[in-house]
């Protein structure tokens, strides 16, 4: 896995400018993958075939 890869890069190595950007760019498509996986619903571009309907009762509230 590329975010444990990267993770051990970090702590053998002198830290420097690119290393920082990539643990940063690693980290963040990491917290996004994993909370997409997470997610029951469908809400903007996290969709998932498993649960196709959405729940609007949060963001329809006048109706």
């Amino acid at each position: 896995m590329i975010y444990v890869e990267t993770e051990a890069l970090y702590k053998m190595t002198v830290v420097s400018a690119p290393l920082m950007e990539l643990r940063n760019l690693v980290n963040v498509a990491y917290l996004i993958v994993k909370q997409a996986m997470v997610r029951t619903e469908n809400r903007g571009l996290h969709y998932n075939s498993d649960h196709v309907k959405s729940n609007n009762s949060r963001t329809n509230s006048s109706n």
